[in-house]
């Protein structure tokens, strides 16, 4: 199965970058992060003294690229 590597960044260079995959708790993004298989990420930045920001959600689908129907990472 092929990885992807996934970034989060954001205009507000003084902020820290939290993250949920699939539903999970929330973590602190220190480095990009790979996956092999379907994912669901909400993020956020969050700044001392500020209101945290808008909820960021991006899927990201893995191809089924053996025709079964499938996404390959759930073979």
């Amino acid at each position: 199965t092929n990885a992807i590597s996934i970034s989060i960044t954001n205009s507000q260079t003084d902020a820290s970058y939290y993250y949920q995959l699939n539903g999970s708790g929330w973590t602190l993004y220190t480095a990009p992060i790979t996956r092999t298989s379907d994912t669901t990420i909400v993020a956020q930045a969050r700044r001392h003294g500020n209101l945290d920001s808008t909820l960021v959600t991006n899927i990201y689908t893995f191809p089924d690229n053996d025709g079964d129907g499938l996404t390959d990472a759930y073979e």
